[in-house]
C-alpha cells in the first residue's frame, strides 16, 4: 500500500536482455534493494553497476544465504564489514539475512528461527528510513530527470535566444512577435522550475539539491 516493489532479474544473467531490462528499472527506481548471495558477493559485473548508479539512488544491500556462511572463512560481522568498506558510500545499508530460515520460521511460527535470520532487521530499515523518506526519494527522482531536461534545453534556449535578438535588425514586427512569445516560453520555465528551486533551497545539503540549484545557476 506504500510502496511500489519491482523484482528485476539479475545482472549475472546469461540472457543479455535480462540485464538490459534491469538497468533500465535501476534508472526509474527511486530506491534499490541490492541482493547478494554470500557465496558469491560483488561480483565484477556488479560492482560496476553500483559504481555506475546515480548519486540520488540510494542502496540497500542484502546479503543472503548468511546460513552457508563458512566460519572457517571467518567473522560474520567482519565480513559484513569487508563489504561495507567495498561499497564505501554507494549503500546506505548492508544486512545480512537467511531468507530460508526467515521462511522456515514464519511456516514454523518459530521465533528463534526467525530471530536467526536477521530479517527483522530489514523491516526495521523499511520502517524507520525508507518509509518515512519515500516523498524525499521520488523528488530526488523528480529533480534528477529535470536536470537531464533543463541541460538538453539549455542549447536550444540560447539559440532562440540568439535569433530573436538578431531579428531586431531586420523586421521589428518580426522581432516583437518572436520577443514576446519567447518571454512566455521563459515565463512557462520559470513557473515549472520554481517549486522545485524552493524545494532545493530548503533542502540544500542533500546531493541532487546542490546538482540542481548549479544546474540553473550554469544554465542561466
Amino acid at each position: 500500500k506504500i510502496i511500489t516493489i519491482i523484482d528485476s532479474p539479475g545482472l549475472n544473467s546469461i540472457y543479455e536482455k535480462h540485464g538490459i531490462v534491469t538497468q533500465k528499472f535501476m534508472e526509474k527506481a527511486d530506491l534499490i534493494v541490492w541482493m547478494f548471495s554470500v557465496d558469491n558477493t560483488l561480483t565484477a559485473v556488479e560492482s560496476e553497476a553500483i559504481e555506475k548508479l546515480p548519486a540520488r539512488l540510494e542502496t540497500i544491500a542484502i546479503v543472503n544465504k548468511m546460513d552457508n556462511f563458512n566460519e572457517d572463512d571467518g567473522d560474520e560481522e567482519e565480513f559484513l564489514n569487508d563489504i561495507r568498506r567495498k561499497l564505501k558510500k554507494k549503500a546506505k545499508k548492508v544486512i545480512g539475512i537467511s531468507a530460508k530460515y526467515a521462511l522456515e520460521g514464519a511456516l514454523k511460527n518459530d521465533a528463534k528461527k526467525i530471530a536467526a535470520s536477521n530479517i527483522t532487521e530489514f523491516y526495521t530499515v523499511l520502517k524507520e528510513d525508507v518509509f518515512p523518506n519515500i516523498t524525499t526519494y521520488k523528488m530526488n527522482t523528480i529533480i534528477d530527470g529535470l536536470i537531464g531536461f533543463l541541460f538538453s534545453i539549455a542549447g536550444n534556449v540560447e539559440g532562440e535566444k540568439n535569433f530573436v535578438e538578431e531579428l531586431i535588425k531586420e523586421d521589428l514586427n518580426e522581432y516583437k512577435l518572436a520577443s514576446h512569445k519567447f518571454l512566455e516560453f521563459e515565463n512557462q520555465l520559470k513557473s515549472m522550475v520554481s517549486p522545485f528551486y524552493e524545494y532545493c533551497l530548503a533542502s540544500k545539503d542533500g546531493v541532487i539539491s546542490k546538482a540542481f540549484l548549479a544546474t540553473l545557476y550554469y544554465t542561466g
